[in-house]
């Protein structure tokens, strides 16, 4: 998504290939299913219904997730996941560190609440955590890059004072 910023450092990260084949099978599979369920007249008829409706609302969570893209640039850190676009002012930002990302920390993939902060992530593994002034919680999410965040985010700071 566009909004006009100068771009000083941008990533776009995929769910993993393993979470895309399944997330792109489990819809066919369940959706044949509630097919075959429906068709049939085989009681209970409208479970198959439900889980059409399950098999539709998992294809388009899958489309809607499927890409998380980090920008920096023009005094912003924007985060694009999903219907979330947050935008931090750099201004605004106290401190920066490396955070690992687990299931048990954060419970998933996705948008998660845990460990004090709300976390923007498609995989396990290696993120950044911001602390935003005037926030309860901390900002979080998985990079490729950790060090090159840190890098374009201390540039960004030091090029607006």
């Amino acid at each position: 998504m566009d909004y006009g910023m100068l771009r000083d450092y941008e990533e776009t990260q995929d769910i993993p290939m393993w979470l895309k084949a399944l997330l792109t099978a489990l819809p066919f599979i369940i959706g044949g299913s509630a097919v075959v369920m429906i068709l049939s007249h085989v009681p209970p008829r409208g479970m198959g219904y439900g889980m059409a409706a399950l098999a539709v609302a998992m294809a388009w969570m899958a489309w809607l997730f499927r890409k998380l893209t980090i920008t920096i640039g023009g005094g912003v850190l924007g985060i694009d996941y999903g219907p979330a676009h947050p935008r931090i002012k750099l201004e605004n930002i106290e401190w920066i560190a490396r955070e690992p990302i687990t299931l048990g920390r954060y419970g998933g993939i996705g948008i998660r609440m845990g460990a004090g902060a709300v976390c923007y992530n498609t995989r396990f593994g290696e993120g950044v955590r911001i602390h935003v002034r005037d926030r309860k919680q901390d900002v979080v999410f998985t990079t490729d890059n950790p060090d090159r965040v840190a890098l374009a985010l201390g540039q960004q700071l030091r090029t607006e004072t």
